[in-house]
Formats: C-alpha cells, structure tokens, sequence
C-alpha cells in the first residue's frame, strides 16, 4: 500500500476511535513528531531559490498548470473511495467471502 493509501486508511481509523485518551495521545504524538520534523529540515531559502518558485508558479498559472479546488477535493474523494473498496475487499477476502463487484 502506497504512503497515500496509508494516510487515508489512518485518518479513517482514527475517525472511528472513541475513546478520548487515544485520541489524545495521538495528538500528543502527532504535535512531537511534526515538531521535530520541522525543526530539522528548516532551511531559508535564498532569495534566487524564493524567486524561481515564484517565476514557477507564475508559468504553471500561465499554462494552465493549476488544479481548482474542486478538481482537488473530487481526486481525494475518488482515492477515498478506492481505499474504502480496497479495505472493504481485503475484509471479505480475509473472512473467506468473495470480494464485492466493482460497479
């Protein structure tokens, strides 16, 4: 399963948690490992580098580059979708049923 599959297979898992405690410790866990992610991969970039992302992002927009928001939200709901048939498949498969139709 691929980085993203497994993000979205995460969050759907933590979506279902009730228990408060968990919850919390995950949170806990999350905030320390963004921190000190972020605290060692902080690098300033130079005025050049700022300059050819802004010259990048300028030329993107100009060739029609960009993806709207709506383009966006309808990809991660179509990924959603195809984790959930996946989880939903790999469930059936494992309780010996056979896997659902894909329609």
């Amino acid at each position: 399963m691929d980085l993203q599959l497994r993000k979205i297979q995460f969050v759907m898992d933590f979506l279902s948690i009730n228990n408060e405690q968990v919850v919390n410790k995950l949170e806990h866990l999350l905030e320390e490992e963004k921190s000190k992610l972020y605290s060692s991969d902080i690098e300033p970039l130079t005025m050049e580098e700022f300059n050819k992302m802004i010259d990048q992002a300028e030329y993107d927009s100009k060739i029609n580059k960009v993806k709207s928001a709506y383009e966006l939200k309808k990809e991660i709901t179509t990924l959603a979708v195809k984790v959930l048939w996946t989880n939903s498949a790999i469930k059936n498969l494992d309780s010996g049923a056979s896997p659902m139709p894909l329609s």
